[in-house]
């Protein structure tokens, strides 16, 4: 009987023991051939990989680890800018898409702004535009003309597209204080509208930023990021205002 109940525990032990063996492989197995995470478009996939031993900084030490495979953003701020211009991917061909991408990243951090969506078009209504905002549904559109711009670099166009969108995030002081410092006057009250119209700088930045105070800060942070000493030189109390408020 002892005998019997003795052959029976062996009999156990080495069931265990096979049970556990094969979870065991069937998990090294899983790890070994499991799909890597879906990454999104504007994201690179990192495969598992051996991480050595090392010192996180002079208190924390991690010992050596196998780290599985994830997504990383293909830039700094990719994960920012990718819902918003693959929102509409099938109007884009995929080389414009990784080219805007990687331009967004070269914009400064306060052109990080809030936005729908990018839009891709082929021609502008306007001749020789190379994109348009458009504020009420919060989206920028490129157009041909933008990927073969020869005269302007591409990130200055992007810049400018989404200082209209920085010019309306200001505050009503903010935006008054940039339409004095870029030298706009009060005029005379429109009996129609009802509001005072503005009387332009008698010294244009560019031609159009006599339309509305809108575009002439588009025009005026573009050349800020591109070079602000020019801005200096036509301008000191618009370059203070800028200087104060947006670091390059």
């Amino acid at each position: 009987m002892k005998a019997l109940r003795s052959l029976e525990i062996k009999k156990i032990k080495l069931l265990l023991i096979l049970m556990f063996s094969v979870g065991y492989s069937c998990l090294i197995f899983s790890k070994a051939f499991a799909s890597p995470p879906p990454c999104k478009p504007w994201q690179i996939l990192v495969k598992q990989h051996h991480v050595n031993e090392h010192n996180r900084d002079l208190t924390t030490h991690v010992n050596a680890y196998n780290k599985d495979s994830y997504c990383r953003a293909k830039f700094h701020n990719s994960d920012f800018w990718g819902p918003k211009l693959f929102l509409k991917k099938s109007e884009w061909k995929k080389h414009e898409l990784l080219t805007v991408l990687e331009l967004l990243a070269s914009l400064p951090s306060y052109l990080e702004i809030e936005i729908n969506s990018f839009r891709r078009q082929s021609k502008s209504e306007i001749d020789k535009n190379p994109a348009s905002s458009n504020l009420s549904d919060k989206s920028i559109t490129l157009y041909d003309l933008f990927f073969n711009e020869k005269l302007t670099p591409q990130k200055l166009i992007l810049a400018h597209e989404l200082g209209h969108f920085l010019f309306i995030k200001l505050s009503p002081d903010e935006q008054q204080e940039f339409v004095v410092a870029a030298g706009w006057r009060l005029g005379n009250l429109n009996l129609a509208t009802r509001k005072i119209e503005l009387i332009r700088p008698a010294k244009l930045l560019k031609e159009d930023s006599a339309l509305e105070p809108e575009e002439d800060f588009a025009n005026h942070l573009e050349i800020y990021y591109s070079n602000p000493l020019l801005i200096k030189k036509h301008n000191t109390n618009a370059y203070n205002f800028f200087i104060k408020r947006f670091l390059k």
